[in-house]
């Protein structure tokens, strides 16, 4: 056999031991399946450094034609360690703008909030670090320089994920939640390829996450860093059954069951609800999703609106438990800025931080699809069996009035939902760079708008959410549009999909229409719109009625499938 010498494929087909096309920048086989190219660059030479003590005052070297040839390289290693290395300006960026900056233990998912705690006990060898710095390298080059092309190689994550797979070896790194955590930070960084480049996010990382965390003895080390991160991957679990339409997992479900929780939150009470839900928006498919209503037994229809009331009921429950400075602050006019602040009915509701206003849309967004599926059983199911499953008390409502109700309560949440959109975005118009983050042109309103002696405000201070107002700016700016596109692309597409249509003929006039002007404003702002994919949707669409965004709604949701609003 003839030696062809070593393979010139890229570094992720050499790991995975797969033939490569050698395409450049990126090879086909990688981006058909999805996955990061790690591109043909060499892989830097490692240096080592030795230490020089008295030996060095021994007898001098000759001086070479050679050494005199290779001098100019020390100079300039020395100067490049004077200048502040990009990684740890890139960690720095990311642990302050996205991980720190506008988050707290009570409104906490488990994800962001012990990241800097796990990093600064972790070697940056370890595969905690190097994924960490996968992904602050990646934003922070987007930030810097609006650089989003994702087709492009990156170093770092190849380095990254061939250093996690080290670890999965290594029964005792296997058995450190820092390993664990670093599967779920490369799931992040999937998340974020997903989304930019507009591609159905893979779950790989996720899944490699749970299967450690199920392997792991009980007293693995870093279980308070453990418990967190179990809500956590509840949180992402719901996210994925509720986008996916499938039900929540059994074994999941068991097992996060069996591990009772100290750290449980707001957030983490309501991913249980949301277990429920998406059981039940599986049993509403299953019955009028591709077959005939009429052949429902009126069984079931009972059973399946009685556990809606039910569920229905744990979230009315869930809201008078809130944190009452966790509830939504009305404020009925918003600063003067230039560019002005677009807001829904002139005014807009204030939170103590994004994390916060997310949690509550999670909650609107669940009673959104309760309704929906309300309003479907009562205009589809026929008269008959709606007898037979309604209260026939004197006081009971009627079909009518039962669909009447409904359509109000419809109308109020997305109300709700177009009011936060202000809080996110503020007078934001183009992608921003980390410029943004302390620019004071930039207004977002806030509890900060209220007067000093506002006896709203001086609660505010004394809560563990108080930030500064450009603390608050910049986690805005930071992460705001990514949390708005993930609650606007859902009303959206409850108003699509699955019977849909009834939900968005309960929409008070222009409610659809502003949602849709929104999502687009903050498709513009996360730059959706100079992928390749983007460009493709926006042939499709020129082919359909105006204002049709449907198929892009659909690609941002199926980015997020494995994902929420962090």
């Amino acid at each position: 056999m003839v030696n062809l010498g070593p393979s010139k494929g890229c570094h992720t087909c050499k790991q995975r031991r797969v033939k490569c096309d050698e395409g450049k920048p990126a090879c086909q086989r990688c981006i058909r399946i999805g996955r990061e190219c790690g591109g043909y660059q060499a892989k830097p030479v490692k240096l080592k450094f030795k230490v020089q003590m008295s030996d060095t005052r021994q007898k001098p070297r000759k001086k070479t034609p050679t050494c005199r040839a290779i001098s100019p390289k020390p100079v300039s290693l020395v100067s490049q360690v004077l200048e502040p290395p990009e990684t740890d300006v890139a960690l720095g960026f990311f642990l302050t703008n996205w991980a720190g900056t506008g988050r707290s233990l009570s409104s906490a998912r488990g994800f962001f909030e012990v990241l800097a705690p796990v990093i600064s006990s972790e070697r940056p060898t370890s595969a905690a670090y190097m994924a960490v710095t996968a992904v602050a390298t990646r934003l922070h080059g987007m930030w810097r320089n609006k650089d989003i092309n994702f087709a492009l190689p990156h170093q770092p994550y190849v380095d990254a994920l061939a250093r996690l797979r080290l670890a999965v070896k290594d029964k005792g790194e296997r058995n450190c939640q820092a390993t664990t955590l670093a599967a779920l930070v490369l799931q992040f960084y999937e998340n974020l390829f997903a989304v930019h480049s507009l591609n159905k996010a893979s779950r790989v990382h996720h899944d490699g996450a749970v299967a450690l965390m199920m392997s792991q003895e009980p007293g693995a080390a870093g279980m308070a860093i453990g418990n967190h991160m179990l809500c956590y991957v509840l949180h992402l679990e719901v996210s994925y059954a509720l986008r996916t339409k499938r039900p929540f997992p059994a074994h999941i479900q068991s097992w996060v069951l069996r591990h009772p929780s100290t750290s449980l939150n707001s957030s983490s009470t309501l991913d249980f609800i949301g277990i429920s839900i998406a059981n039940l928006q599986y049993s509403f498919r299953s019955m009028f999703c591709g077959s005939d209503p009429v052949s429902t037994s009126h069984v079931d229809v009972g059973t399946l609106w009685f556990d809606i009331k039910t569920v229905e009921a744990r979230l009315l429950g869930w809201l008078e438990h809130l944190p009452r400075h966790f509830h939504a602050l009305r404020l009925d006019q918003v600063q003067d800025a230039t560019p002005y602040i677009p807001t829904y009915l002139d005014g807009c509701d204030v939170y103590p931080s994004v994390q916060v206003a997310s949690i509550s849309n999670t909650w609107r967004g669940y009673r959104l699809l309760l309704l929906k599926m309300k309003l479907s059983i009562l205009q589809l199911v026929p008269d008959t069996i709606l007898d037979m499953m309604l209260p026939r008390e004197q006081d009971s409502d009627t079909q009518v009035e039962l669909i009447c109700n409904a359509e109000d309560e419809v109308q109020d949440m997305v109300d709700s939902i177009c009011n936060s959109i202000p809080f996110y975005l503020g007078n934001q118009t183009i992608r921003p760079t980390v410029l943004e983050l302390t620019n004071s042109k930039i207004i977002h309103p806030s509890y900060h708008n209220l007067e000093p002696w506002d006896e709203r405000f001086i609660n505010f201070m004394t809560s563990d959410n108080y930030i500064t107002a450009e603390a608050h700016r910049a986690s805005a700016v930071a992460y705001g549009a990514w949390h708005a596109i993930n609650t606007l692309s859902n009303v959206l597409a409850l108003c699509t999909e699955d019977h849909g249509s009834f939900l968005a003929e309960a929409l008070r006039p222009g409610q659809k229409d502003w949602v849709h002007a929104q999502f687009i404003r903050a498709s513009s702002l996360l730059s959706l719109e100079s992928s390749k994919a983007f460009q493709d949707i926006e042939k499709i669409r020129t082919q359909l009625p105006e204002g049709n965004t449907d198929v892009l709604v659909e690609r941002v949701r199926e980015g997020f499938r494995v994902s929420s609003g962090c």
